[in-house]
């Protein structure tokens, strides 16, 4: 699939790590999060996208507000009788802006360990992690039910 120009702009300025580059790849992450759960304002509490071969994913509406949706994605790993969320990501969607920001990125195991202190450089982190965990959950197939307009006219 060949990129538009203006998307090619866009993920040239989306890999600049400046406030400008933070922006777009908050939009960028926006769009990736509307092909993956293209009716947020469907879900009744959480839900959960199954695909065979992969750990199910699950999204569970933690706040909604006129103009934003602060959700959470995660695996849930089963170890016997223990669950473990891995990757554990809070983020907020702005539906007027439509932009999806991580707030929130926990791992347990792994090399990535974030912080909440807000720079800019704290938010790169977050959200180029949500970009490319966006990314692979796609790939893999990974869709919760509904249209992908339905996302930016959820507050319409």
């Amino acid at each position: 699939m060949q990129q538009s120009r203006a998307q090619q702009r866009a993920l040239s300025t989306a890999s600049r790590r400046n406030f400008p580059g933070l922006m777009a790849l908050y939009e960028e992450n926006y769009m990736r999060l509307r092909r993956l759960v293209p009716r947020v304002d469907a879900i009744d509490g959480s839900a959960v996208s199954r695909v065979s071969g992969c750990v199910d994913l699950h999204v569970t509406i933690i706040e909604r507000a006129r103009y934003t949706t602060t959700l959470r994605l995660t695996y849930a790993f089963t170890d016997g009788d223990e669950v473990r969320y891995e990757p554990d990501l809070r983020i907020r969607v702005q539906h007027d802006a439509r932009t999806a920001e991580a707030m929130e990125v926990h791992m347990g195991r792994g090399r990535y360990h974030f912080d909440a202190r807000r720079t800019l450089e704290r938010c790169w982190e977050r959200n180029r992690f949500l970009h490319k965990w966006l990314g692979y959950c796609l790939h893999r197939g990974h869709r919760f039910p509904g249209r992908s307009s339905a996302l930016a006219a959820s507050v319409d």
